[in-house]
């Protein structure tokens, strides 16, 4: 059988330009698909309408700060849940050391003192503070002094700075004042201010 040139053999079928594209072909058995409703997104848009104007800009500034919040808490669980050693180290010894009390502290201690050699003194005194409208007995921290009265040193106004007047008398009748004394302190402890009063008599 002879060989038809390409050219010439009339069942080649040449290929054609395909039709334009008229919207998506139905499925079989569907119903064919129809534009979307323009009343529908117009709707939407109305009952969005009240909520927008109610965001107003103080209130959108308001709510990122507390949007803030928790994006703050997710950033220090990422580094390492927020904990930094040296200074949980430093913290923890801040608060659980004993010695870090204010109410450990007085705000004034007066020492009896030998007026030559500067020892300290046995005797018996009693001793006030003031402060403002409030006015307070010294005490000693010597157990001798709930026997007898007689201390070496006597302190007042614990775990309370401020500006203080003090006064002082021995048995034998020997009287000590400061005024105005100044006492500092921290979260942590009083700067206690030493107080020194000459003994020339002792007791009767």
């Amino acid at each position: 059988m002879p060989r038809q040139s390409p050219r010439t053999d009339t069942s080649v079928v040449s290929p054609s330009r395909p039709a334009p594209f008229s919207g998506p072909v139905p499925i079989s058995g569907s119903a064919p698909l129809s534009r979307p409703d323009p009343v529908r997104p117009i709707a939407f848009l109305a009952r969005l309408a009240p909520r927008l104007a109610a965001w107003r800009p103080g209130a959108v500034r308001r709510r990122m700060r507390w949007l803030a919040v928790p994006a703050l808490a997710l950033a220090l669980a990422a580094c390492g849940g927020g904990h930094d050693d040296y200074y949980d180290g430093y913290y923890d010894g801040y608060y659980n050391d004993p010695s870090c009390n204010p109410a450990n502290y007085p705000a004034v201690a007066v020492h009896f003192v030998d007026p030559v050699t500067g020892q300290a003194v046995l005797i018996g005194a009693l001793g006030s503070i003031h402060d403002g409208g409030r006015t307070e007995e010294m005490t000693s921290p010597e157990p001798g002094y709930a026997v007898d009265g007689r201390a070496t040193v006597l302190e007042g106004a614990f775990g309370r700075p401020g500006v203080f007047d003090v006064s002082v008398v021995t048995r034998a009748g020997e009287r000590y004042d400061w005024t105005a004394i100044r006492v500092g302190g921290d979260r942590c402890r009083i700067y206690t201010v030493d107080l020194q009063a000459p003994v020339h008599y002792p007791d009767p």
